[in-house]
């Protein structure tokens, strides 16, 4: 409901709590959509560009870590833009490099 606004004002940021707590339960589903990494690169784009949430790049860095873990390239290739700018990590032009040559 929340993360399409099906019957209420959109808030993605009380979906994820919503999907969390879920998940936390063993609910399947909602373990799939956190653990899948389309949804993660997703998030993380969401949070890095305020995009229905509060800018965070903390929580950008962490959703696309999680998809770049799993060999999305996208998440790679911005997890290494983040670490050239400094944007949620220490700035390390030796781990953008990693991360760029993951994605290749």
């Amino acid at each position: 409901m929340y993360e399409n606004g099906d019957g209420v004002k959109r808030d993605f940021e009380k979906a994820v709590e919503l999907f969390k707590q879920a998940a936390d339960q063993g609910h399947a589903g909602a373990q799939i959509k956190l653990g899948n990494a389309d949804i993660q690169f997703k998030l993380g784009v969401m949070y890095k560009n305020e995009e229905g949430v509060e800018q965070d790049f903390n929580k950008a860095v962490k959703w696309f870590r999680q998809a770049a873990d799993q060999g999305d390239a996208g998440a790679q290739w911005i997890l290494g833009l983040m670490y050239e700018d400094g944007e949620g990590v220490t700035q390390d032009f030796e781990e953008a490099g990693s991360m760029y040559k993951n994605e290749e």
